[in-house]
């Protein structure tokens, strides 16, 4: 799991780094990756192929489905203030302070963590409450998906056109949402973790 600040997004205070201790920033809960590849079997040298017509090789020859899946449950984020003079301590960044409960019911990219429930901290000379890392930003979902068709030339020599779609079925998978408590647009997302859907065409000539 890598439950340690090492190597996730530094210390607040180089001299108590177990104050940072939480989920390494690159960490999600769970995360599944797969990778498929699925070959019509009709076709030069597939396994009905033999058997089957020139019309039904033309037709139904050398096609496939190739795709690589991501999914992850999200990455967590830490609550920080803009203010880090305010502690009156040699922070490389300040906590806020919880005071009430983040979660809210119904997250969106407008609002995806109560800001309410934090201040910045109310005592001097030290960091503020809330633990660091302990908000989690939104899952990941993309699907990658290939179309191809092999033509077969000559013995040795083949031509394979690809149509190529990435992120599929053009989901919008959200960005991390600002996590500056106490400046505009806190709490709010605006970015995202990949493009939505793009396509390409290619022709690979084998030989």
């Amino acid at each position: 799991m890598g439950y340690s600040n090492f190597g996730g997004g530094g210390f607040d205070d180089n001299y108590h780094p177990s104050a940072s201790y939480g989920p390494a920033s690159f960490n999600p809960t769970h995360a599944v990756s797969l990778a498929n590849v699925w070959q019509i079997p009709y076709g030069h040298g597939r396994r009905w192929g033999a058997n089957s017509s020139k019309a039904t090789d033309v037709i139904l020859g050398g096609w496939s489905l190739n795709g690589i899946t991501t999914l992850d449950s999200g990455r967590p984020f830490t609550p920080f203030v803009s203010n880090t003079a305010s502690v009156n301590a040699d922070f490389n960044s300040v906590r806020a302070d919880i005071v009430g409960n983040p979660h809210i019911a119904n997250q969106s990219a407008a609002e995806w963590f109560n800001v309410a429930a934090y201040t910045d901290p109310q005592q001097p000379y030290r960091d503020g409450t809330a633990s660091a890392n302990s908000l989690w930003g939104p899952a990941l979902y993309v699907f990658n998906l290939a179309l191809a068709k092999t033509f077969v030339i000559t013995e040795g020599k083949t031509l394979e056109f690809r149509w190529e779609n990435f992120n599929a079925f053009n989901i919008n998978n959200y960005g991390l949402p600002a996590n500056t408590i106490d400046v505009s647009g806190a709490g709010q997302i605006t970015s995202t973790q990949v493009p939505m859907r793009q396509m390409q065409f290619g022709l690979h000539f084998r030989f």
